[in-house]
């Protein structure tokens, strides 16, 4: 899984929140990390140079392999903020897209079980 960081002119993109962004990425998407090819993280002000309550956002683009990509957006008045909202969601994107096949309620399907 790699994993890109950008932003726009208008957003600073300090090392530090590029470290967090990855490390929070590769921590909670390593369960979906081999279904996943790549992951982007995106940040913008909304609102330039305006003062705004939540006018900073993170855009977070996962592409699973064989399917279609997965997008997910977050505001916050900070950075770090929005996107660990972002990161949220796409967690629980991905666990209803990616987590339940194979599954049958809550437990594996004779289908999966017959496969191996």
């Amino acid at each position: 899984m790699e994993i890109f960081v950008n932003s726009e002119n208008a957003v600073e993109l300090r090392p530090d929140l590029d470290r967090h962004v990855r490390a929070v990425l590769e921590s909670r998407l390593a369960r979906f990390s081999d279904r996943l090819t790549r992951v982007s993280v995106g940040f913008t002000d909304e609102n330039g140079r305006a003062v705004g309550v939540a006018d900073l956002r993170c855009t977070i683009e996962a592409r699973p392999s064989g399917l279609q990509p997965i997008a997910v957006t977050a505001d916050a008045p900070e950075l770090v903020a929005s996107f660990d909202a972002a990161a949220d969601k796409l967690v629980s994107v991905l666990k209803t897209r990616l987590g339940k096949e194979g599954d049958h309620k809550g437990a594996p399907s004779i289908r999966t079980l017959l496969a191996d």
